[in-house]
């Protein structure tokens, strides 16, 4: 997965003015990512740990994530226009 991120023009990207910092993103990431310092700083996801399940994009509360594709310097090519599936969490017992 570390080289399909590494090479891949898909990421999550974020709209930095929309960021409220509330967490959400973070705290939902299976991979442990701090996403909402991507999304402070306006930047595309580009931790090789990400494996672009989509989770911090559904669950984020003022849709500042998105689906798109980058260049190689991280400037966006465009946004998806596909939602986020929904990642479904097991409930811890």
């Amino acid at each position: 997965m570390h080289v399909y991120a590494r090479f891949s023009r898909f990421a999550i990207v974020a709209e930095k003015k929309r960021c409220i910092s509330c967490g959400v993103c973070t705290s939902i990431c299976h991979q442990g990512i701090d996403v909402m310092s991507f999304a402070n700083r306006g930047l595309p996801m580009q931790d090789p740990e990400c494996v672009r399940c989509s989770a911090c994009v559904h669950d984020c509360p003022t849709g500042t994530l998105q689906s798109g594709q980058v260049r190689n310097d991280g400037t966006l090519i465009r946004l998806d226009t596909l939602t986020a599936s929904p990642v479904l969490r097991r409930e811890k017992s």
